[in-house]
């Protein structure tokens, strides 16, 4: 993975969002090892484990953030069309999040 990072990074051509999802990539899965050891640490103290999966679901909120981010830049850009691949179960999966994410900022509505 660093080899492939130095590549990239000294590759005058690479446009700058490659490397950029390269690197959190790479942050991604540092992460999710931090957070197995940490599970599997706890579980082999008898210690519980589960509070561990909050780590877990943070980083997905992370994640997503960014990547909304970066989708909403790239539909300013024109870079999305409606022949974009997978962009109808993107809209559909966006509506389902919305909605439940609305529940918890709105209690009451449905």
């Amino acid at each position: 993975m660093r080899n492939i990072e130095t590549l990239l990074m000294s590759e005058p051509e690479v446009d700058q969002r490659i490397l950029l999802d390269f690197r959190e990539a790479v942050n991604h899965v540092r992460h999710a090892a931090w957070v197995t050891q940490q599970w599997l640490d706890r579980k082999a103290q008898n210690r519980d484990s589960y509070e561990i999966l909050s780590l877990l679901t943070a980083e997905r909120v992370r994640i997503t953030t960014n990547l909304t981010k970066d989708l909403a830049l790239d539909l300013d850009a024109a870079e999305i069309t409606f022949e974009t691949p997978g962009l109808r179960a993107l809209y559909g999966n966006s509506e389902i999040l919305y909605f439940r994410l609305r529940k918890l900022f709105k209690p009451g509505m449905e």
